[in-house]
């Protein structure tokens, strides 16, 4: 969107590192049938093949999670 916005002048950055630490969502534990929404929605997307081109349209594969879940930071 930025880039779009800019455009096209601004370029993405390959990222040459492993990162360290789990990126993810955050849900009020109040709110589980939203956080098992989001979940399906990524599992699908994880099946379908449309979060790895996502992954790879952006240049950032090496965020990439290699299986969705819950609290896997403390799993």
């Amino acid at each position: 969107m930025i880039q779009r916005e800019t455009g096209g002048k601004l370029e993405s950055v390959p990222v040459n590192f492993e990162p360290k630490v789990y990126l993810g969502m955050i849900f009020d534990k109040k709110n589980a049938q939203l956080r098992d929404a989001f979940l399906k929605a990524t599992e699908a997307m994880h099946a379908d093949g449309s979060y790895d081109a996502i992954l790879k349209k952006w240049d950032v594969a090496v965020i990439n999670l290699p299986k969705p879940g819950v609290n896997l930071a403390t799993s």
